[in-house]
């Protein structure tokens, strides 16, 4: 075996352990799972490409995998931080959807049950609210209150959201000046 075909083999056991659910390419599991068959194109094209004049029958030499391999990992910083900046974005449009849910309503304290009874396109589970509800708690606009549990037994209360008296007092400013 090729010393080159070595250094891919060691490049996917590299990469497997990043794949598991607590690595850092868990939540890019679909791009990650093609990163070695890609950085051995960029091999292949690096080695046509060194040889353009000919010569393309020999074996790709370890120093061509190397060089395939750099690319690879700068193409995975730019994936990490493109698909964090499209989750980070996906969770704003989601916290805009509560935000002008809280302003309609004029609610001043919510449960994500009842988050999702009223915006069930957006949150089809509870579990789905909880990014959203973050950002809007690190923000300032909500603020999450521990229920208290009744005795020892049975599911945890929902958490309650008291929302922040500017958030429904911005609504009522701006539409006594309309």
């Amino acid at each position: 075996m090729g010393i080159a075909r070595k250094r891919v083999i060691k490049l996917q056991e590299d990469i497997e352990p990043q794949l598991r659910p607590d690595g850092p390419l868990a939540h890019l599991d679909d791009w990650a799972g093609k990163y070695v068959g890609a950085v051995a194109r960029i091999a292949g094209l690096l080695h046509l490409a060194d040889r353009a004049t000919g010569r393309w029958g020999e074996p790709i030499e370890a120093t061509t995998i190397e060089r395939a391999i750099a690319i690879g990992e700068y193409y995975t910083a730019h994936a990490l931080a493109a698909f964090e900046l499209m989750e980070t974005d996906a969770d704003g449009e989601k916290a805009q959807v509560v935000l002008d849910w809280i302003r309609r309503t004029k609610v001043t304290s919510f449960n994500a049950h009842e988050l999702v009874t009223a915006r069930r396109r957006a949150f089809p589970t509870v579990s789905s609210t909880a990014p959203a509800l973050k950002l809007l708690e690190e923000h300032g606009y909500v603020r999450r209150l521990h229920g208290e549990r009744a005795g020892t037994r049975g599911r945890q209360p929902a958490a309650v959201y008291r929302v922040h008296p500017s958030v429904v007092a911005v609504d009522d400013a701006s539409s006594l000046q309309a």
